[in-house]
């Protein structure tokens, strides 16, 4: 069976090869035909193409460099935010995706510049079972004190190496390595906590209305992806924009 097919099927490493082998990224399956064509095919890449020619265009003087609808999409519905008083900035991601992975250094570079006004924090998206599996692993390691040290080579373990890790046994083994007893990772990821995280992740994944990863949420009300922005490396630079654009709003 194809890897695309068994990915619908919720297989994570299948989910994994259709990824990479469609060289785009990581796709919700939706009713709409455009998104049916970006996971089966090559669309998205040129989509993004299109994109990027249209943020690289200079701001005339008094217009916005970015514009909702065109660079980022305005969320109809708000989505409150975990500390009112600071600025919001999530980023949604997949354990499953390679896009995420290679996106995950320049995520990590801008969050470290930043000042104690921005809240950040990752979603691990969920929208199939394959994706809830990882969510758990993602929020188990939270619960456990160990996210920040596992976060990493976890991603490198599931995308690069491509270590079938697929059940919790497995995933028990891995973060044994990380200093963690079986029993005390079982009690976590079986945990009503984790469970609670994993169905907010699933909530808030239907909240910002995500179609695919990596994705940045803005305070609740701007979501950034690839092909709007004009491909990942302009993500942040819309991500910047909504930043100044709610801290101006703020005073």
């Amino acid at each position: 069976m194809p890897p695309v097919a068994l990915a619908q099927q919720g297989d994570p490493a299948a989910i994994m090869k259709a990824t990479m082998s469609t060289k785009t990224h990581y796709t919700r399956p939706l009713g709409g035909l455009v998104l049916a064509l970006c996971l089966i095919a090559h669309p998205c890449v040129a989509l993004a193409s299109e994109g990027a020619a249209e943020a690289a265009e200079p701001s005339q003087e008094g217009e916005p460099r970015f514009v909702g609808g065109t660079h980022y999409t305005v969320l109809e519905t708000p989505v409150p935010t975990r500390d009112p008083d600071r600025i919001e900035v999530v980023s949604a991601f997949s354990y499953g995706c390679s896009r995420c992975y290679g996106f995950e250094s320049a995520v990590q570079e801008w969050r470290d510049r930043q000042g104690p006004d921005i809240d950040f924090w990752r979603l691990h998206a969920v929208w199939n079972p394959a994706m809830e599996f990882y969510a758990r692993a993602f929020y188990s390691a939270a619960e456990l004190g160990v996210g920040e040290r596992i976060h990493r080579p976890l991603f490198t373990a599931i995308v690069v190496e491509n270590e079938q890790i697929r059940d919790e046994q497995t995933l028990a083994l891995f973060f044994e390595q990380f200093g963690v007893d079986p029993p005390a990772f079982s009690t976590a990821f079986d945990s009503q906590s984790v469970t609670g995280q994993v169905r907010g992740a699933t909530l808030r994944t239907r909240s910002y209305n995500l179609a695919s990863v990596p994705e940045l949420v803005v305070n609740g009300k701007f979501r950034v992806d690839p092909m709007r922005a004009g491909g990942r490396g302009k993500m942040l630079e819309v991500v910047d924009y909504l930043v100044e654009k709610e801290r101006k709003s703020a005073r």
